[in-house]
């Protein structure tokens, strides 16, 4: 029994310092993909006038 509990402490000892890490990754991903996002959006409008563009220029 008192293995069994000090491999689950060690385990839950793991698990809350993994916790923030995890957190940090997945922010990181989040806000990669925002960036990604919005320069593809930027690209889009600016480089040449496009059928789409155009039609939102006169609307």
């Amino acid at each position: 029994m008192a293995k069994i509990r000090s491999i689950r402490s060690k385990m839950n000892f793991c698990l809350l310092l993994s916790l923030p890490l995890i957190l940090i990754f997945f922010i990181m991903i989040l806000i990669l993909g925002l960036k990604y996002f919005r320069s593809r959006q930027n690209r889009k409008v600016h480089p040449f006038p496009t059928e789409d563009t155009v039609a939102q220029d006169h609307a």
